[in-house]
């Protein structure tokens, strides 16, 4: 088996562990090309273990890009939203497997970790390493491996927790908030929003969108009321799937407008996101669009 193929085998794999890292799929994508071209030039006759070689590979230049990443976002205008990895329904990216640990709303979560933390939390909570792999890669020991990765769960253990909803408890969610909004029914939205539900519009000052987000039920249901009524009724709407979750795609004349994807649990809808962004779509929306 050449090198190529033997990358090949291991592709997906490292792109799901570069998209969790860094919410982006261009990013992602660039890492992993980084990646198979150090592989290509390296001398690996002694590598014992393609697969732990390669996630070293990964981790390393994910946490890297990373850092330069969190400080661009921090002058992003308006709420920023993970890329979103979209398809059609039935046809799920190569890396939508593990849809929770895959979903916009965990990826949300997530940036409240240092890079360091999220990289150890990532690979032990959903890529099943040990420690001791760990500390390898991330170059510590195994006791402050540890300790890292206890202070990632208790940095986001409150929320970690609001990702119980089947698939088809979502899709459910999905349907009845659309009709609500279909049916301007602002006393039945509202019963279908957790008290403290948040709003995210994701525009980066490209389009006219909420700059912060909104919270809570009352707040939100009259603002995606509101939003609704404002919105071209020339708009088409295609489900698709985001991030292996039911979500809406809003297009007008070919081009696209909006990606719509909620976040549930426990019969509730916690989340709503929207992006607006074009350079959401980029590489992947007119695809969806022209299959129509």
């Amino acid at each position: 088996m050449t090198k190529v193929d033997l990358f090949a085998q291991h592709r997906g794999r490292l792109f799901g562990m570069a998209y969790r890292m860094l919410g982006s799929v261009s990013d992602a994508e660039d890492v992993v090309q980084e990646t198979f071209l150090s592989w290509h030039e390296a001398n690996t006759t002694q590598v014992k273990s393609p697969d732990a070689y390669l996630s070293t590979l990964v981790t390393r230049r994910s946490i890297d890009r990373l850092r330069r990443l969190k400080v661009q976002r921090e002058h992003y205008e308006g709420p920023w939203l993970p890329e979103p990895i979209v398809s059609t329904l039935g046809q799920p990216h190569e890396a939508s497997v593990l849809a929770d640990s895959l979903s916009i709303a965990f990826l949300i979560v997530l940036e409240r970790l240092n890079p360091l933390e999220r990289a150890v939390f990532l690979l032990y909570e959903v890529f099943d390493l040990n420690y001791v792999e760990i500390s390898e890669i991330i170059e510590k020991s195994v006791i402050n491996t540890r300790q890292i990765a206890r202070r990632a769960r208790e940095s986001i253990a409150h929320d970690r927790t609001r990702f119980t909803a089947t698939n088809t408890q979502h899709q459910e969610m999905t349907r009845r908030f659309l009709q609500s909004i279909a049916n301007s029914d602002v006393s039945d939205l509202v019963a279908l929003l957790a008290d403290d539900v948040t709003v995210w519009n994701d525009s980066g000052g490209k389009a006219r969108a909420a700059r912060f987000p909104i919270h809570g039920a009352n707040h939100v249901a009259r603002y995606c009321l509101g939003l609704a009524k404002k919105q071209s009724s020339a708009l088409d709407s295609l489900p698709v799937s985001v991030n292996g979750q039911l979500g809406v795609l809003s297009s007008h004349s070919g081009f696209a407008h909006a990606i719509l994807v909620l976040g549930v649990d426990n019969g509730l809808i916690t989340g709503v996101h929207v992006m607006m962004n074009p350079e959401r779509f980029s590489g992947i929306v007119p695809e969806l669009l022209s299959s129509r």
